[in-house]
């Protein structure tokens, strides 16, 4: 892998417990999906953001989400079946701005791969309205 230090990037996930959140994680997620090249970088970049969006900081999960969705316009592919159910629970768990981040997100990946995932209304508060 050519541009990701992938220690470093292990190193400060590592330091992601809970909802203690390193402040470099936001920066390191983005850049998961903005600038993977080639098949290696992109498949470690997809392995990692599918563990992140497992992570119990719904931010930090939908930061997955929305790094998903730069794969998707960068690569012009995800695996559906993974990614699909994954960006459900996250939006399922997700209140306020990070369900509005992740509605962007899916319509991006909507946009970029033909896709027609949709997700119920954006919650300002409790838990997120199922469709």
């Amino acid at each position: 892998m050519n541009r990701f230090h992938t220690a470093e990037i292990e190193r400060i996930v590592a330091a992601a417990q809970g909802e203690k959140i390193p402040p470099e994680l936001p920066g390191v997620i983005y850049s998961l999906g903005r600038d993977a090249t080639g098949e290696e970088e992109y498949a470690y970049a997809f392995a990692l953001l599918a563990r992140l969006a497992g992570h119990p900081s719904a931010f930090v999960a939908s930061m997955a989400v929305l790094s998903f969705s730069l794969l998707a316009v960068y690569h012009g592919h995800l695996a559906r079946e993974v990614v699909e159910p994954l960006i459900q629970n996250v939006w399922e768990r997700a209140e306020g701005p990070d369900q509005m981040r992740i509605q962007d997100a899916v319509e991006d990946i909507n946009q970029a791969l033909g896709w027609g995932l949709a997700m119920g209304a954006p919650s300002v508060g409790g838990g997120a309205e199922k469709t």
